[in-house]
């Protein structure tokens, strides 16, 4: 099975050499400045390679970085992952890495890696785009690759992913004013973030009154000048120059002044733990207990609530020992926190 738009990448450090997969093949072009323009089009094998050490994978994402070690990553239908250093020379090996730590599939349809987004300026830092739904969409690393964290927040319904969506189609960073801006395109719009902080990351739609909530395909920056081009499904495409950071993201980088879940208490419990949350204004809130599957176990608080501190209780009697996650969600935020209940 192929898919239906082929993809490419050009090498950020040498703008010559492409690479383009077909199926679970990879081929490079070493000098694409070599092939002739000529008309009407013809097929030319000058200077393709296919890199025998790569097979057994249909390929549907590509990333890299213009940072050291010149590295490209690679992912597939079934959801497994891979680097090449070096990939512009000889016939390198690749690396699988792991993904075992991920949250199993529930999704009937087997999930695929749609995006690979590397930090510019860190090999190491990458962003992998699954665009299923009732999974988590986004995961990030900071080691190449060998570890990842969920960090679909506030776009997720639950911490599981299940739920409503949205489904992330791609991501794209941004350097501005020297700090990275993750911009999320999804099926209800583009949104954005400065700051990765596992599932408590918020983010922030952007283009709401041009945009809208349409599906957003794919997005491509150029760092140079901050330029942001956002295609979007059946709606057209959208720019942006983006010197600054935006005062939306810049603002939603933490909880409003006066918002806070404070620690639970006694922590750890049994069998009965009393949370405490804080709310600037009146507003509608959930509070909600999940275990480590990221299944709701009990629900603390669902309506709307006056302004102030409040308190809640929860008796976890009748729920096994071990470690479970109490979050707080109010629109477009959310705060988490751990307890261990002992038995």
């Amino acid at each position: 099975m192929g898919l239906w738009l082929t993809l490419f990448i050009l090498d950020p450090h040498d703008q010559k050499v492409m690479y383009l997969p077909s199926q679970d093949h990879l081929w490079r072009n070493s000098d694409l400045s070599q092939i002739p323009y000529v008309f009407p089009l013809q097929k030319t094998d000058l200077n393709w390679t296919r890199l025998e050490n790569v097979d057994g994978y249909n390929i549907t994402a590509l990333g890299m970085s213009e940072a050291e070690p010149r590295r490209l990553y690679y992912g597939s239908y079934r959801g497994d992952l891979f680097r090449i250093d070096n990939p512009q020379e000889g016939q390198p090996v690749p690396v699988k890495l792991p993904t075992d730590t991920l949250p199993p599939y529930s999704h009937p349809v087997m999930p695929y890696i749609h995006c690979l987004a590397v930090d510019p300026k860190d090999a190491d830092k990458v962003i992998m785009v699954i665009p299923s739904y009732e999974i988590i969409s986004i995961y990030s690393s900071e080691d190449g690759g060998m570890s990842w964290t969920p960090v679909g927040g506030n776009l997720e319904e639950q911490p599981n992913g299940r739920g409503d969506g949205p489904s992330v189609r791609w991501v794209s960073i941004l350097y501005v004013q020297d700090q990275p801006v993750y911009f999320a395109g999804t099926s209800t719009g583009l949104f954005s973030t400065t700051k990765l902080d596992s599932m408590n990351t918020v983010w922030v739609q952007e283009g709401a009154e041009t945009i809208g909530n349409v599906v957003v395909d794919m997005i491509d920056v150029r760092q140079s000048d901050g330029f942001v081009v956002v295609g979007t499904h059946g709606n057209g495409v959208y720019s942006a120059s983006v010197t600054e950071i935006p005062s939306g993201v810049r603002a939603a980088t933490g909880p409003p002044m006066g918002w806070e879940l404070s620690p639970v208490y006694p922590n750890p419990f049994n069998p009965e733990a009393t949370v405490r949350f804080t709310l600037p204004a009146s507003c509608t809130v959930h509070v909600d207990v999940f275990n480590l599957l990221g299944e709701r176990v009990a629900v603390l608080a669902d309506g709307r609530w006056p302004a102030g501190e409040h308190r809640v209780r929860w008796n976890a009697g009748d729920r096994p020992a071990g470690t479970y996650v109490i979050r707080l969600s109010s629109g477009g935020w959310s705060q988490t926190r751990k307890v261990i209940l002992l038995k």
